[in-house]
Formats: C-alpha cells, structure tokens, sequence
C-alpha cells in the first residue's frame, strides 16, 4: 500500500541568546484554524511547576544528554576549526520531537540522543531540569546593546512550536509540549506563506537573541510542504565571579592546531579556583557570579590534544569535575569568539538516527495521527564571547589530579588548543560545549 504524501516537518534547535517568550500549548485535538505572522494558540493547561520527577531520574538524564553532547562533539570535530555548540539546547529540541514519535523512529532518537528513561518519565525530567536551570538566573532582565557588559548571571531557556493553520495537530503531543516545555502553538501559514514564515521565525529568533542568531533558517529551508517547525533558543550572559583586569591583558603567542602561530590578546589573572591535573591535562574551573554556573578548561598536555580529546566521555568529565579542588592558580587565558552553526541531519544519521530523516521510514503519527511526517530540517547555531568581564553565549561530558601544597601556585598557560564546557555544578549539566583551535579564527 502506498503511503500519504509525505510532508515536512523542521525540526531546529535553536543556539542563540535571549530566550523567548513561552506561551501554552493548544489543549484541543486538533489545532483549530487562526491567524499568521506568530498568532499563539492558547490552552487550559498550564506547564507543570512542580514536576514529579525524582533524583535518580534527574541524574539519568543529566548523564544520558552529557554523553550525547560528547558523542556529538566526537562526530563534528572532523578538522582543526574551532568548536561551539549547545548539546543541552539539542538535546531538548529533540525531546520536544521525541514526543511525537512512535515504532522504530522513536526508538532510535531514543538511542541517538541517550534517552534511557520511559517517554513520561523522560520528558517529566526535562521539565525539572529546565526549570532548575531556569531558577539559577538571577532576577531583573539581562543587559542588551552591541559590547554588553555581562553583570551579575543570566540565563533563559524557552521553547516554541511553529505550526501550520488548521493543521490536524493532536492532543497528547500539544498537551506534553505545553505541561513539560511551556511551548505554546504559533500560528503560521507555511502553505501559502513559506518564505514569510521563515522570516518571521528568523525575526522571532533575532529579536530575541540580541541579535547574536540571526538568519537560522537560509531561505529555501521552509516551503509549502512544511508543517510545524520546533525550537529551543538558550541565552548565558555572565560575569566572572572573579573578573580578569583589563589592565593585564596583554598580547601574547598561541600554538594553533596546524602548528602555526598567532597573537592573541591574552588575559590573567591569580586567583584561588578550581584545578586539577594529570599527565594529560590541566584542567581550571572559573566560576561565573553567585557560582552556580562554571566554565571548565581542559588544556590537554603538549602533543596530546588529538588523544585527550577523542578519550573524552561522561564518566571522564564528572571524574575531571569531582577531582578539582580550589587551589591559588596564575592563568592566562586568551580572549576568544566562536560562532558554528551545524546542519544536524548528516551528523544525526551518522550516529544511527536514520528513519527520522527517510519520508519512507519516519514514523511521527503521534504529531498527526498519520505516518505522512519527516524532518526535512534540522540546524542548530551557536555563539560565545568570553573576555575579562564574563562570558556571553547562546544556543546549547580522568582521573584526578593532585593537590598543590599550602603557598604554592600552580600556573595555567593556555597558549594552544583547548576545550571548554560552560556547566551547572549542582546537576552537573553541560550546557555549551566547545574547542578553541586559533582564537584569532
């Protein structure tokens, strides 16, 4: 028997700053018919405050999105080019599609993106999660303008589904999207409309970013045959718990990954944080203000960066994280801007998520009711600052070393390539991942 004609469903994480605003899910059975240019759908159920998730199921989902975030940095990191993406920012996107899911497409994302828990429990996790992450920010709204000065600690997570007007959407699938990720419907003509969509969705995105995320969409990635397109945006915005002075800043070389060598303007500072090391590495933990988030650097011994970072898994960044105790550090750290911005349907496919991509395999009857659902996009984009006064990112894993005696120093150098995981300390989730190969790139 032949299948339905096949429509597109996008599905794109989105790795940009400011969040956005979330709205309620549509409660109905369908999506009833409304107007264009972003018209939200509302509904009678709220998000779930106070989600029933326990801590073991917390910590396995921490886990699980850790080691996806590091397998998905193994598949992407294919040539010396600096590396910056949002795995937790993915990973939720994907969530929101694993959803609607069923039979084998749902079973692989599954697989894919290390989901170990059952559907309920699973997306009642993230919703703890999220609002955990949410609930570090601190109150008032994030500083915005070209040269932000980050103050103080911010960060917004928010979810949204772009959806077709008077498309059959149904009620399970709309309902968890509202109670576990406050995504509320947005109302869009796809089929009339297409390249009007995209922009609004690119605007939605730019506007809510600072502008650090724009034109996530190129055109040609929306037409009519488009039916929802799924997002997450995330934006950090971050001072220093302890800020670099600007007056020591100071050029200095870096040994890039292709064995030339650059001048970068190199920041220092002496302060008591977080360290350790072994024969492969250095690794310093810089809080960010209130110390609820951190930024790990992983600076791999000479002429072991390609070895350390292909040995790198969740087991070895939580035994590299319980290992670091405060210890005075002289660190010099280069200023550095990364922008990456990753087609995910290649990447995913590679690491077994085939079906969702096939129009002839994917099966997202629990989006529609029917089997005629494929995801035709999936992009993901992501930005970092980082200089003396903090850090400015957007959207979104070994043993220990030993410990210095009382008086003295231990001095961090990093002068070539390195990693770095933007993290939350309490839960242990990793929220940006990347690598810095030239930061004159």
């Amino acid at each position: 028997m032949s299948r339905p004609r096949v429509r597109w469903l996008s599905a794109v994480a989105l790795a940009g700053c400011l969040a956005l605003a979330a709205g309620c899910g549509s409660g109905g059975g369908k999506a009833p018919a409304g107007g264009d240019g972003g018209d939200v759908i509302k509904s009678a159920l709220a998000r779930e405050t106070k989600p029933s998730a326990s801590p073991d199921d917390l910590a396995t989902l921490v886990t699980g999105n850790t080691g996806f975030g590091l397998a998905l940095y193994q598949a992407v990191k294919t040539n010396e080019a600096n590396v910056f993406f949002c795995p937790y920012s993915i990973s939720l996107a994907f969530s929101m599609l694993y959803a609607g899911a069923r039979g084998t497409t749902a079973q692989q994302i599954a697989e894919a993106l290390d989901f170990s828990l059952d559907p309920p429990r699973h997306h009642a996790a993230f919703d703890a999660l999220d609002l955990t992450l949410t609930s570090r920010s601190q109150a008032g709204p994030a500083p915005s303008g070209t040269g932000t000065k980050p103050e103080g600690f911010h960060l917004s997570l928010a979810n949204a589904l772009f959806g077709q007007r008077g498309f059959p959407f149904q009620q399970p699938f709309l309902d968890t999207l509202a109670v576990d990720y406050g995504a509320g419907l947005r109302v869009l003509d796809f089929m009339g409309q297409p390249d009007d969509s995209r922009l609004t969705i690119n605007a939605w995105v730019a506007e809510n970013t600072n502008d650090k995320i724009r034109d996530i969409l190129p055109p040609g990635s929306i037409n009519a045959a488009t039916r929802f397109v799924l997002a997450n945006a995330v934006y950090f915005l971050a001072a220093w718990e302890h800020e670099f002075d600007p007056d020591l800043t100071a050029t200095a070389p870096f040994h890039t990954a292709t064995g030339s060598t650059v001048t970068v303007p190199m920041m220092h500072e002496a302060t008591l944080m977080g360290y350790a090391e072994s024969a492969e590495y250095q690794a310093v933990d810089l809080a960010y203000n209130g110390g609820a988030m951190t930024m790990l650097v992983l600076l791999p011994r000479e002429g072991q960066f390609a070895t350390f970072e292909t040995s790198l898994d969740a087991s070895r960044i939580a035994a590299i994280a319980s290992s670091l105790t405060d210890q005075e550090v002289e660190l010099s750290l280069p200023k550095f801007k990364v922008e990456t911005t990753l087609s995910l349907r290649e990447i995913l496919a590679g690491m077994g998520l085939t079906d969702a991509f096939a129009p002839a395999s994917a099966d997202f009857s629990g989006i529609d009711g029917a089997r005629d659902l494929f995801v035709a996009v999936a992009l993901h984009k992501a930005y970092v600052a980082v200089d003396e006064a903090g850090t400015e990112a957007g959207a979104a894993t070994v043993i220990g070393g030993a410990t210095a005696a009382p008086g003295e120093w231990q001095v961090v150098t990093v002068n070539r390539p390195f990693l770095f995981l933007i993290r939350d300390r309490a839960t242990g989730t990793v929220l940006f991942l990347g690598r810095v190969t030239n930061p004159t790139a």
